[in-house]
């Protein structure tokens, strides 16, 4: 079993829920200029994804991830919530808008993945950080997380936070999201949607969101020209109006 997940409150206790989850790789901070942008009608939970405050004493795979936020939200009592994810954070909340619709009335997808067309590059990538740890893998992360339009400020800061994951806990997430495939959970979401691509994401197919568009049933698509990975940092304003799109929950 995944321990509880570190989380926090944000913004306007008033206001709506919004619930944020991180891409892999990244944690509460990168969602600092979203928040900024809604937070004066939102109240606003973020929390780290499983092995990236900390390693698991056990293996866990993605089915695992999932119920470690619907507990997250059942212990802070998130009812009715607008759930935004990017990336693998977009992919769990697409799993916890099916399997539990009493939890979410909105729902944003940020260059999420439907499935893993390679399930091999997962687990070799895991097997390489527990091997040479984490900075074998940071030096890339600007191009493949960026656009050239990023802040080198902001991009130093999440590089830097990567850094400092534990190597064995962003393994397991890896190895977690391996054999991801979520068509039969993105059919069965009753909520309104938005998909928001960015057409230079080389993390993410583009392609995944617009497939995500088809398969769930009230889906509006939000395609981001030039824009890279992560959105929430590189086009916070795009990531803020999708959730301020959604209205249930939001008062």
């Amino acid at each position: 079993m995944i321990a509880p997940l570190p989380a926090a409150w944000h913004g306007s206790p008033g206001g709506g829920a919004v619930v944020l989850a991180n891409s892999l790789g990244a944690r509460q901070g990168s969602w600092r200029e979203v928040i900024e942008r809604i937070g004066d009608r939102a109240h606003v939970l973020t929390f780290d994804l499983p092995g990236h405050a900390r390693a698991e004493p056990a293996p866990f795979g993605f089915d695992d991830m999932a119920g470690a936020v619907v507990a997250l939200l059942e212990e802070r009592g998130v009812r009715d919530a607008v759930l935004c994810g990017v990336s693998l954070g977009g992919a769990l909340a697409v799993a916890v808008a099916a399997r539990r619709p009493d939890l979410v009335r909105g729902l944003v997808t940020v260059n999420a993945p439907l499935r893993q067309g390679s399930p091999g590059f997962w687990r070799e990538r895991a097997d390489r950080v527990e091997t040479d740890g984490l900075d074998a893998l940071a030096d890339d992360l600007p191009s493949r997380w960026f656009g050239p339009g990023a802040d080198p400020a902001r991009v130093a800061e999440l590089v830097a936070e990567f850094r400092a994951l534990p190597p064995t806990g962003y393994a397991q997430a890896c190895r977690a999201i391996a054999d991801l495939d979520l068509e039969r959970d993105a059919r069965a979401v009753a909520s309104p949607a938005v998909v928001v691509s960015g057409t230079d994401d080389v993390a993410v197919s583009p392609a995944q969101a617009e497939e995500y568009a088809r398969l769930l049933p009230r889906a509006e698509a939000v395609v981001v020209p030039g824009a890279a990975h992560l959105l929430p940092v590189e086009r916070p304003d795009v990531v803020a109006d999708a959730i301020l799109s959604l209205p249930v929950g939001m008062r």
